[in-house]
């Protein structure tokens, strides 16, 4: 009996090294997205924060120096989780794009798996076919 041999044994390597590469990049989409997320709470504690620091200080006589210096900050702290936010819809259109190219790798690679194994069946049914 004749040993199997799918002749797109290369092709099959090489889609399957294509899909772990996609998955490796959505990964790092993902953790990017995550890392935005928490920046943008951490921002928001920080604002959570100055607005309590505010509100107490107004409590016992606020000056209005500190009072412009507070405006600032919470100001500084608004903006940056408005860039944040900007930066993690840009992160999820990232990850949403890498996803799409990780299912259609992913695709490709079990097509391809379903073709070797669908061969292989076939291999072993003409030749058990011949023996008899």
């Amino acid at each position: 009996m004749k040993v199997f041999n799918f002749r797109l044994e290369a092709v099959l390597k090489l889609r399957k090294s294509h899909r772990d590469k996609a998955l490796e990049a959505l990964g790092h989409a993902a953790k990017n997205a995550d890392v935005l997320r928490k920046q943008i709470s951490s921002l928001e504690n920080k604002l959570n924060t100055v607005q309590a620091q505010i509100t107490q200080n107004r409590r016992n006589n606020f000056s209005g120096q500190q009072e412009e210096s507070f405006q600032g900050n919470l100001k500084n702290i608004r903006k940056s989780i408005l860039d944040v936010h900007v930066n993690l819809q840009n992160a999820l259109r990232m990850q949403d794009a890498k996803r799409k190219i990780f299912i259609m790798a992913d695709a490709d690679h079990k097509s391809l798996l379903n073709l070797k194994e669908k061969k292989s069946l076939e291999f072993h049914y003409t030749e058990s076919k011949k023996e008899e």
